[in-house]
C-alpha cells in the first residue's frame, strides 16, 4: 500500500506535473504555432503543385493545338491550290491552250457563260467547241482533269463530222478530224466573302 506522505511519491508527482506543464507550454507556445505555419506551407505547396500540373497540361494541349493548326494550314494550302481565291482566267486559258497543243486538237469556240454561286464558292462555266479525233478528245479530257485546279466537264455532245467537213479540215490542217464535241468546262473559285484572311502562325 502506498504511503501518501512518502517523499519519493511526492517527487514523482511533482516531476509528472512539471513534465505535463512543460508539454502544455511547449505545445501552446511552439508546436501549435509551427503546426499552423506548416499547414499553411503544405496548402501552398499543394496549390503550387496543382498550378504546375495545370500549366503542364496547358503546355501539352498548346503543343497539340499548334501541331493540329500546322496540319490544317498545310491542308488548307493544298486545297487553296485546287480552289483559288479568285477567278483565274489567264491560267485557265493557258492550261486550255496547252491541253489543245499537247493533244493536237482544235478548240474552235470558247464562250464564257454567266457565273453561278454555290455554298462558299463560285462556278465559272465555259462553253467549248472542239474538233479532233476520238483519241484526241479523250486525251484532251484527261488533260483537263489534270489541270492544277478543280475542273468539271458536263453537257457533252459528240457528233461525227461529215465527209466534206473532214476533207476540208484535212486539207487545212494536214490532219484528219473525225468528230466535233461541244461541252461545258467549269472552273471553281472561293466567294469574296468566304476568303480566309491572311493566316499567321
Amino acid at each position: 500500500m502506498m504511503d501518501i506522505k512518502d517523499p519519493r511519491l511526492h517527487k514523482i508527482a511533482i516531476g509528472v506535473l512539471v513534465v505535463v506543464v512543460l508539454v502544455i507550454f511547449w505545445h501552446s507556445r511552439f508546436y501549435s504555432q509551427y503546426a499552423s505555419e506548416l499547414d499553411q506551407r503544405q496548402a501552398r505547396y499543394e496549390k503550387l503543385l496543382t498550378e504546375l500540373n495545370q500549366v503542364k497540361l496547358k503546355a501539352k494541349s498548346l503543343k497539340g493545338l499548334q501541331e493540329e493548326y500546322e496540319q490544317l494550314l498545310e491542308r488548307y494550302d493544298k486545297v487553296q491550290m485546287l480552289l483559288p481565291n479568285e477567278k483565274q482566267v489567264a491560267q485557265f486559258l493557258m492550261q486550255l491552250h496547252s491541253a489543245s497543243a499537247r493533244t493536237q486538237s482544235r478548240v474552235i469556240e470558247l464562250a464564257p457563260t454567266s457565273e453561278r454561286g454555290k455554298d462558299f464558292y463560285k462556278i465559272a462555266d465555259y462553253e467549248i467547241k472542239f474538233n479532233g479525233t476520238f483519241h484526241e478528245f479523250g486525251e484532251f479530257l484527261a488533260s483537263a482533269a489534270n489541270f492544277p485546279f478543280i475542273t468539271n466537264v458536263s453537257q457533252i455532245s459528240v457528233r461525227g463530222l461529215d465527209a466534206q467537213t473532214r476533207k476540208s479540215e484535212k486539207e487545212k490542217n494536214f490532219d484528219e478530224m473525225t468528230l466535233e464535241a461541244k461541252f461545258t468546262l467549269s472552273t471553281y473559285y472561293v466567294k469574296e466573302d468566304q476568303k480566309l484572311a491572311a493566316i499567321q502562325p
